[in-house]
Order: structure tokens, then C-alpha cells, then sequence
């Protein structure tokens, strides 16, 4: 019989075809999942076979200049079939994140469909040079037609310069976000991709790994030279037709054609 998550995915449906559970509710969801050995093995085998085809994978063992990568694959991903994971959520976001860690857009691995929620922070993230250096500042952000930021974030912080986000340097930690991107052969098209495409503000379940926390904290320069600290709150939209109560077929046993894409 299927493995079915218990009551914790039963989230209610909204008027729109969707539901918002918070983060700590999605993730009762997923953690009650559990790993399945049998799973993990067929998932990997398939994986493994897939990758037999894919044009760089002795390259990306060792680029070399002007790169410099070096992405053990074979080893990775057999260290990642020897473990017994927590649940079958964090099982599919290890294979997610190394094959993202390869920074190809060409080969993506999209973890089972009723993974799909999205996480959304209520701002956006700007980037321009500002007398000769990099500035990131907030602005708003809509998300299905909708406004997210107004009645969420107050009118003083937009257009704030981010100094720290997550008590961390706010351009590393972008970066370092940027740099588990299937998007973008080098540092600064893969930071372009983290910026004007939304993906550091916007998670969604089956391509980025999801933030455990229920909170960002930003810390602000505003117009006056004052510093500021504001603390957001990740929003979760879970989509109905991908039910997470209802787990499908396609979640256990992931279809051979479209564990990798390699074009």
C-alpha cells in the first residue's frame, strides 16, 4: 500500500485553490512523511542511470579555471543513497541541492510534485551599483495579482539599503544562496538570477530548499543614515491541485523521464 502523511497535511482549502498553512504546519506536513528505503533505491538507481548521459560529469569533478568546481558526483551522490534519511522530504532535498550545486540549468532535479508549496517573504529584493558599490534594498512584491508587502512591511522600511539579513553580511548571504542555483555558469549571473527573478524572497518546494524558520530578519540603513531591524514573516501557499493530504503516486515513485532533465 501507498505511504500516506498523516493528519498534519490536511490543510484546509481556500476560496482561491489553495491553502496557507505556517511554516511550522508545512513542516509537520513533510516531516511526516518517512524515508522508504525501497524508494530511496529506485529513485537513485534511476538517478544514477540518467546521469550516465550527462556531458559534463567528469568535468565538473574538477573545471578548472576560470570555474574552479570540483563536484565529486559519483561519490556524492552514493553518500546520499547510503543515508537513511530523516523523512522523504529531506531525502529528495539532498539530491535537489547537489544537483543544483552544479549550477546548470540543464540539469535540474525536481523533487515529487506534492512537494510543490511556495514560501514567499512580503518584499522583493533590489540590486544597483550606488557611487561605485553594490546596494540591495527592499521593495514590495505581489505574488498571484496580489499585493504582499502593504499592511505587512511599514512604508519606512522600503527603499531601505540591506546591511544584514539573518544577522549575516546581506550580499553573502544572497550570494551564498545564489550559488545552489541551477541558474548561471558564473558568480554574477547566478547573483542576477537570485535578485530580478525573486528566487531569494520566493521558494517554491519542488526546485529550493525551504527555510525552517518561520522569520527573516532584515537589518536596514535608511534614508537618514539611521539603522533599523525589521522581522518578516515567511508566507506558505500550498497548491490544491498538488494536495499535500492526498499523497500521489508520483511522490513515491518519481517517473523515470523527468527525475533529470539534460538537453
Amino acid at each position: 500500500a501507498p505511504l500516506v502523511a498523516a493528519a498534519p497535511c490536511n490543510f484546509t482549502t481556500l476560496a482561491g485553490g489553495y491553502s496557507t498553512p505556517n511554516v511550522t504546519q508545512l513542516w509537520e506536513c513533510y516531516d511526516a512523511v518517512p524515508y522508504n528505503a525501497s524508494i530511496a533505491a529506485a529513485t537513485m538507481a534511476t538517478l544514477t542511470a540518467a546521469l550516465d548521459s550527462y556531458s559534463f560529469k567528469v568535468v565538473v569533478g574538477d573545471t578548472g579555471p576560470p570555474w574552479f568546481m570540483t563536484t565529486p558526483l559519483a561519490a556524492s551522490l552514493a553518500a546520499i543513497g547510503s543515508t537513511v534519511y530523516a523523512s522523504d522530504y529531506a531525502f529528495h532535498d539532498a539530491l535537489a541541492a547537489l544537483l543544483g550545486g552544479l549550477n546548470d540549468a540543464h540539469t535540474v532535479y525536481q523533487k515529487p510534485a506534492c512537494y510543490a508549496a511556495e514560501m514567499l517573504q512580503p518584499i522583493s529584493i533590489g540590486a544597483s551599483l550606488e557611487s561605485g558599490a553594490l546596494a540591495l534594498r527592499l521593495g514590495s512584491v505581489t505574488y498571484r495579482g496580489v499585493d504582499m508587502t502593504t499592511g505587512v512591511v511599514p512604508a519606512w522600511a522600503l527603499g531601505g539599503q540591506l546591511v544584514a539579513i539573518n544577522g549575516r553580511d546581506a550580499v553573502g548571504e544572497v550570494m551564498a544562496y545564489a550559488n545552489g542555483l541551477p541558474d548561471g555558469s558564473d558568480a554574477a549571473s547566478r547573483f542576477t538570477a537570485a535578485i530580478t527573478r525573486l528566487r531569494y524572497t520566493y521558494r517554491k518546494g519542488t526546485q529550493h530548499s525551504l527555510p525552517r524558520d518561520a522569520t527573516a530578519t532584515y537589518r536596514l540603513k535608511l534614508a537618514n543614515g539611521t539603522l533599523a531591524t525589521i522581522t518578516l514573516p515567511w508566507r506558505v501557499f500550498a497548491d490544491a491541485g498538488k494536495p499535500l493530504a492526498n499523497f500521489t503516486a508520483a511522490c513515491w515513485t518519481p517517473p523515470a523521464a523527468s527525475a533529470v532533465t539534460n538537453c
